[in-house]
């Protein structure tokens, strides 16, 4: 599948390459929201219980795909409330944290215990990263089963994100990792991936310790968290080898509705959304939006 091949450099399903570039519309406006948070690829409604009911269907609605985080004493009332709302609730999922220390501390536990096998090396994705360096990235994560991340989100995001990348001793795509951070909070690892030959070798952690490290140091990022699967054994050990833990407060679901505008051909009049929260984007952010957002 072609990826856009504008500056935003969406890649993946009409579904996704919509989300996408309306999250890259709305991204100055969204920095300034105090519970929504775009990580590049989805929308995470922090604390989503705070919200009417109707204001979380229409968010839903538009992006299709809500991560909704909220204390785990409130997330049965928060479920009956999405739920109400028409939304599908996937809820087997675990929000994992870290420490800025924990985690630098873990990644040089990985570094001593893994080295890279000899002639493989782990680099970033610059901001001036070719495009069919980026696409390499999309059609990785693409393989992995993942949403592809936009390109603008792989270059950097402006300062708010790095994409570290593993290669083998050909100089081939073999991995890669991304971790981003919201304007003043938690830094996020929101993709990581291997090839498929490269997997069971304990290189997912060092990539992710990897980048998470330089994260911290780049980004000046405190903390970090990562969602995972609950039941996914792969996942939470990587996430244990790289200094995280579940967090024994706070947890989060995944929200989405059906009647959202998954055809790919954008929130009209009749799918509810363009009168809702894209009429309140495009209010914020002007003409951008409107033409990104189309």
């Amino acid at each position: 599948m072609a990826p856009d091949c504008s500056v935003v450099e969406c890649y993946g399903d009409p579904s996704a390459v919509r989300v996408q570039r309306v999250l890259f519309a709305a991204r100055g406006w969204l920095s300034e929201q105090d519970r929504m948070v775009s990580l590049g690829q989805g929308l995470m409604l922090l604390h989503a219980q705070r919200g009417e009911p109707a204001d979380v269907e229409a968010w839903v609605r538009c992006f299709e795909q809500v991560l909704a985080h909220a204390p785990l004493s409130e997330m049965p009332g928060l479920t009956r409330r999405l739920r109400g709302a028409g939304a599908t609730i996937g809820e087997d999922l675990l929000l994992c944290v870290g420490g800025g220390s924990d985690v630098c501390a873990a990644a040089a536990a990985v570094a001593r215990a893994r080295p890279l096998p000899e002639g493989w090396r782990l680099m970033e994705l610059s901001a001036d990263a070719p495009a069919a360096a980026v696409e390499a990235v999309q059609e990785l994560q693409e393989g992995a089963g993942l949403v592809p991340v936009p390109g603008w989100y792989l270059r950097g995001a402006e300062g708010r994100a790095l994409t570290v990348i593993l290669q083998d001793a050909e100089g081939r795509l073999a991995g890669a990792a991304t971790v981003g951070r919201a304007d003043a909070g938690p830094g996020a690892l929101v993709s990581l991936c291997l090839r498929r030959d490269a997997r069971r070798r304990g290189l997912a952690a060092v990539l992710a310790s990897a980048a998470l490290r330089e994260a911290r140091a780049r980004l000046k990022v405190d903390s970090f968290y990562a969602v995972v699967g609950a039941r996914d054994e792969v996942a939470l050990h990587i996430s244990r080898r790289c200094g995280f833990s579940p967090h024994p407060t706070e947890g989060v679901v995944l929200a989405t509705l059906d009647s959202g505008c998954g055809d790919g051909s954008g929130c009209g009049d009749d799918s509810g959304c363009g009168d809702d929260v894209e009429g309140m984007i495009v209010a914020e952010v002007g003409a951008e939006c409107a033409e990104d957002a189309g």
